[in-house]
């Protein structure tokens, strides 16, 4: 069994599209998706092994077909990161040491619209039937509404949240020297111009430029991701960690690194420490957060992957989407793109009550939700790592994490 963490490092700007035509002319400028989303993640581990022995025409016996992984594979990511590097004797890159990843901003955290002051996080209140809200009441008895607090002051956050931060804030804190952006530091937005080329003439076409948004990546950072299933032979493990791939529109190049070891906020972050604390209060309520797309028909009231536990049980009383897209895929074995489906957009979260059992019983249920594959529709996109999620505290109020 292979189990590899990953770290992609684009040699240039990259473009990642959603699946959506964008056609010159009619399209002023196409945004795409970013970060990618995990399809195309997987997309660039399955081309690698293959193109590593030469086995592009067998893809489907090896990789497994399009919609589905071989049984017994997963793979998690893609998530922003910066790390460091450890470079061997002629100075190549050897490995990938104290890896940070980033994830989108949960849609129950709120900034001051004036510098300075905590963040601010969305309020659950009491909502009798047929009356008006009775303010806040953690009883959350009857019908649940999720209300801002002192909307003028405050507005949705949008952006990205280190694993630092983002630990400190599934305890109901918020670190003093947090770093919080639209971007990570280490990556820049690119508007880039084009014009589209006639093929059969090879000469411009009148009228058909458009633009696409590109990101450029600083030094010792790109993308993390994770692999884990049991290669057939004569597929290497190694040729996922070494070398280079193709990712996003054009191909961009991107080298494969291993990674050694995370950050000790990631680590810190993935191990639910604060899970057991939640755990204890009958009726808690917590967050739901999720950092990759989601396909669910109902996203305001998704499944949970673990729900019941003893004698607990779970239910969803309040959703905050953060967006839904029109998500394509492509066909290997066709070499065409697939048909579009709505996801539900990373930052979305959910406010999940625990109710009944011991308190046992609610730990089983939160760590089976805690860095998980918690929700989504499709089965075969489980493999894939769509609808991972954490667990957070629901905080009234963020207390300063010194």
């Amino acid at each position: 069994m292979t189990s590899i963490d990953i770290g992609l490092a684009p040699f240039a700007t990259v473009y990642f599209g959603d699946g959506r035509p964008s056609v010159a002319g009619e399209t002023d400028m196409a945004k795409g998706l970013f970060p990618p989303t995990p399809r195309t993640l997987q997309g660039a581990f399955r081309t690698r092994l293959l193109d590593d022995v030469g086995l592009q025409a067998r893809a489907a016996e090896f990789v497994g077909p399009s919609a589905n992984l071989p049984a017994g594979w997963a793979i998690r990511g893609p998530w922003l990161a910066e790390w460091t590097e450890t470079a061997g004797d002629s100075g190549e890159v050897v490995c990938l040491e104290r890896v940070q990843t980033w994830y989108a901003a949960p849609g129950f955290l709120l900034r001051p619209r004036s510098p300075g002051g905590l963040p601010q996080c969305l309020t659950p209140i009491r909502m009798d039937r047929g009356s008006q809200a009775r303010g806040p009441d953690w009883d959350l008895q009857g019908t649940t509404a999720v209300v801002a607090p002192e909307a003028a002051r405050f507005e949705p956050w949008t952006g990205y949240l280190s694993a630092a931060t983002m630990s400190s804030l599934v305890r109901g804190r918020w670190p003093r020297d947090a770093r919080f952006g639209e971007l990570p530091s280490f990556v820049k937005l690119e508007t880039r111009p084009g014009i589209a080329i006639d093929p059969a003439t090879n000469r411009v076409q009148p009228g058909m430029l458009y633009a696409r948004r590109h990101y450029r990546f600083g030094p010792a950072s790109g993308f993390a991701g994770h692999f884990e299933g049991q290669l057939s032979e004569p597929l290497r493990s190694s040729a996922l960690t070494a070398g280079a791939c193709h990712l996003g529109g054009r191909a961009r190049l991107v080298s494969l690194h291993e990674i050694r070891d995370w950050h000790h906020s990631v680590a810190a972050l993935s191990s639910g420490a604060h899970l057991s604390e939640l755990a204890d209060a009958e009726d808690a309520c917590v967050w739901l957060i999720l950092t990759t797309p989601a396909f669910l028909k109902d996203p305001a009231r998704p499944n949970l992957s673990v729900s019941h536990a003893g004698g607990a049980l779970a239910s969803v009383l309040a959703a905050a989407i953060a967006e839904t897209r029109s998500l394509g895929g492509f066909s290997f074995e066709k070499r065409t793109s697939g048909p579009s489906r709505r996801y539900v957009m990373p930052g979305t979260c959910w406010l999940v009550q625990l109710r009944g059992g011991t308190p046992s019983d609610r730990l089983q249920i939160l760590t089976g939700l805690h860095d998980a594959i918690a929700v989504g529709d499709d089965v075969a996109d489980a493999g894939f790592g769509f609808g991972h999620t954490f667990v957070a505290q629901a905080a009234k109020e963020l207390v300063e994490d010194s």
